[in-house]
């Protein structure tokens, strides 16, 4: 019977031992999705695109390329995440960024919802944006 009752408690410890370490991956993934959603914003609010280009890798392995003189025209007055929605399940990750911005040669502020769609890669154990920058041009009517 003791040993019976050893080996369910032992089963028992290393069942928790398994959630809890699945239960601390997820956070550290949550930690790292917000550091990395985080600097994007703030690149972008910078208009650093080169550094914000960094962030970017597309699952389907296709090169991102921007137009640099039209990025390079554009300044951002804002940039706030409004909300971030992780599937840890799944690897992927929505934001939604709220961007203020203006063309130098319009100089009027307009307002776009940046949707994001970001993905965890466990090789690299970082997130990726699979995607691009914010659409200027469909927000200007261009």
């Amino acid at each position: 019977m003791p040993k019976l009752f050893l080996r369910g408690l032992a089963v028992l410890v290393l069942s928790l031992d398994v959630a809890g370490c699945a239960q601390f991956e997820r956070h550290q993934q949550n930690i790292s999705m917000q550091d990395r959603t985080n600097s994007y914003r703030k690149a972008i609010r910078w208009s650093e695109y080169d550094i914000a280009k960094s962030f970017i890798q597309r699952q389907d392995e296709s090169a991102y390329e921007y137009d640099a003189d039209f990025y390079n025209a554009i300044r951002v007055v804002e940039n706030e995440i409004e909300s971030r929605e992780m599937f840890s399940e799944e690897g992927f990750a929505k934001v939604y960024s709220k961007v203020k911005f203006y063309h130098v040669d319009y100089n009027t502020v307009t307002d776009l919802v940046d949707e994001q769609l970001w993905w965890y890669d466990e090789e690299t154990e970082n997130w990726y944006l699979d995607g691009g920058f914010p659409n200027y041009k469909a927000a200007l009517g261009q």
